[in-house]
C-alpha cells in the first residue's frame, strides 16, 4: 500500500507493523486545509476482516467511538482522527507518537533499574489504566511495546488499544466455510497456579491436544509443544471448524495452506500430503474433497472438487 492515498487525504509512507488480522502505516495527512510543510503524521491501522457480516460495521463504529473518548480526554492515550470502512476493509487514522516503546528502553543490559525511576514508570502507566478503567474499557494487550515514551516530554503513552475488541469474519468464500471471533492482543498460557508458562506472545492460541497446540504468530499459523518450542514450520493460512477452532483435526489430519496451495499435516506437524490443492477440505472415511480449478462470480466461488485418499492420491 506504500504511496497509495486513502480518502484522498492520507498518503501511506511506510509500514510499521502487521499482525493476525490488520497491518499498521506512517501516513502524511494531506489536507489542504493545515498549511505546513512537512505535513503532519498519523498513523494508519488497516483490519481485513475476510467478509463482513450486518453487525461488524456496528462494532467497529462502537469501539472507534470509545477509543475516540478516551484520546479526547486523557493526553496520554494517542487521539483518534477519522475512521471509514472501504472495500470490506476498516481503517482507523490516530495520532503518531514521535518517541521510543518501552521494550528498548527496559531491553537487557545487564544495567538495574533504581527504585525511583521503577516507581515512577509504574506510576504513569497506572494512572493512565485507572483512568481507562473508570470508563470501563480493558486495554487487553499491556506489555512493554505497546506503552511509548514521548520524545518531547517524555511522558509514557498507553498504544494499540487495537481497533475492535471482537469482530465476526468469514474465513474465505470456500466450502464449509465458518464465522469466528477475532480477539486483538496478545496470548500465552498459563498453569492452574495462573503462572506464566509460555510467554504471551501470540495472536491466537488454541488448547493443547495430545501435547501440542496451534497458534497464530503475526500472520502464520504453527504448532508449538508445552514448552513452546516450534514443533512444525510456519504455515500461511489453516482449516477452522464451525467452532472457530483452527488446525481442525480429522482422522487424524489437518489442511493448512503453504503460499497459495493448500496440503495435510499429521498431529505431529509433519506435512503428509504436499501442498498442491486450491483448497482442500476435512477428511471423511479416509476420502477428502480438494479443488484444483476455481472460478470467481463476485463474492462466489465456484470450483470443480475431486476426491484424494490419505496418500494425497486421486480416487475419483
Amino acid at each position: 500500500m506504500i504511496g497509495q492515498i486513502l480518502r484522498r487525504r492520507y498518503k501511506i509512507i511506510k509500514q510499521l507493523g502487521a499482525g493476525g488480522i490488520g497491518e499498521t502505516y506512517l501516513t502524511e495527512d494531506l489536507d489542504i486545509d493545515i498549511p505546513v510543510t512537512p505535513k503532519p503524521k498519523c498513523v494508519l491501522k488497516r483490519l481485513k476482516p475476510q467478509a463482513i457480516q450486518p453487525d461488524v460495521l456496528r462494532l467497529f463504529e462502537t469501539e472507534a467511538i470509545t477509543l475516540y473518548n478516551l484520546g479526547q480526554n486523557h493526553d496520554q492515550i494517542p487521539k483518534l482522527f477519522a475512521y471509514f470502512e472501504e472495500n470490506n476493509e476498516f481503517y482507523l487514522i490516530q495520532e503518531f507518537i514521535d518517541g521510543q516503546d518501552l521494550g528498548k528502553e527496559l531491553s537487557p543490559s545487564g544495567k538495574k533499574l533504581s527504585e525511583a525511576y521503577v516507581i515512577k514508570m509504574l506510576r504513569d502507566v497506572l494512572e493512565v489504566l485507572a483512568f481507562v478503567h473508570q470508563n470501563k474499557v480493558i486495554h487487553r494487550d499491556i506489555k512493554p511495546s505497546n506503552i511509548m515514551r514521548r520524545r518531547r516530554d517524555g511522558k509514557l503513552m498507553l498504544i494499540d488499544f487495537g481497533a475492535v475488541k471482537e469482530v465476526t469474519t468469514m474465513l474465505g468464500n470456500v466450502p464449509g466455510q465458518t464465522s469466528r471471533t477475532v480477539t486483538i492482543g496478545t496470548l500465552g498460557y498459563i498453569d492452574k497456579q495462573g503462572r506464566t508458562i509460555i510467554k504471551f506472545q501470540f495472536s491466537q492460541a488454541q488448547h493443547f491436544s495430545e501435547g501440542v497446540a496451534g497458534v497464530e504468530i503475526g500472520d502464520k499459523y504453527a504448532f508449538i509443544n508445552k514448552t513452546g518450542q516450534l514443533v512444525s514450520q510456519m504455515f500461511d493460512g489453516v482449516k477452522y471448524n464451525r467452532s472457530g477452532y483452527f488446525f481442525y483435526f480429522s482422522e487424524g489430519l489437518a489442511s493448512v495452506r503453504i503460499g497459495k496451495q493448500w496440503g495435510y499435516i499429521d498431529t505431529t506437524g509433519k506435512v503428509v500430503i504436499e501442498p498442491k490443492f486450491y483448497y482442500a477440505d476435512d477428511f471423511h472415511n479416509g476420502r477428502a474433497r480438494v479443488y484444483i480449478k476455481n472460478k470467481l462470480l463476485g463474492l462466489f466461488i465456484d470450483k470443480e472438487p475431486r476426491t484424494i485418499n490419505r496418500r494425497g492420491e486421486f480416487v475419483d
